[in-house]
């Protein structure tokens, strides 16, 4: 009986923890500039929650996951709260030559690309602190967090798939050079097919645990 009730609890818990996740991905975050700079926070259906100004040109923009948000500014990268409060903020230097031109987020990793005096990928915690860098060679327009330790990154109109210790696993050069790729994003499993393997998979160890009771 104690085997059950730590297993009805334990899937009580994942359930939750699984509806908490999929309502703090239900937005959309956008970067502004021109005669105001700053992000608008919108629901699914572009309705506007809230905004905040930033006070300066925003790059690249990628959602959290605590409620959070982080974006690049020409050497500099920032995390922000929801509401506008500057949680967390690195700059590379304003005489380095370096320019941060796209962000995404993946579990505990913030991947960053970045042009200019160099070429390549940083990749730090979600405090901003690097863990690891790697040279690419080339300007990426675009970067998103693969769902194996990895990450893809568009550069004219080449598709790289490279794993978070720098080793190119796969390249698509698309034939027409006047193509570029711009920017890239990842799907991910959707979170309700999630939750019901998981709640599944918990109610199957308690029938288990049941019939061992009995």
């Amino acid at each position: 009986m104690k085997t059950t009730r730590t297993l009805i609890s334990a899937a009580t818990l994942g359930i939750g923890l699984l509806t908490a996740a999929s309502a703090n991905a239900a937005n959309i975050y956008a970067s502004y500039t021109g005669s105001q700079q700053g992000v608008t926070i919108r629901d699914l259906s572009l309705n506007q929650i809230s905004y905040f100004s930033t006070g300066f040109n925003i790059d690249g923009i990628a959602a959290g996951n605590n409620n959070d948000l982080y974006v690049t500014s020409g050497s500099s990268l920032y995390n922000y709260s929801t509401t506008g409060t500057l949680l967390n903020q690195m700059n590379f230097g304003n005489t380095s030559g370096i320019n941060y031109t796209d962000i995404t987020v993946s579990g505990n990793n913030v991947f960053a690309s970045y042009t200019g005096s160099q070429q390549g990928v940083t990749i730090r915690d979600l405090s901003l602190n690097q863990s690891f860098s790697f040279n690419t060679g080339f300007n990426i327009d675009g970067i998103a967090a693969g769902l194996n330790n990895d990450l893809y990154v568009t550069s004219g109109n080449s598709i790289y798939n490279y794993s978070t210790n720098g080793t190119l696993l796969n390249q698509m050069n698309f034939p027409d050079s006047g193509i570029n790729y711009t920017d890239i994003a990842v799907s991910s499993v959707p979170v309700p097919a999630a939750a019901w393997l998981f709640g599944s998979g918990l109610l199957g160890l308690v029938g288990v645990a049941r019939r061992k009771a009995a």
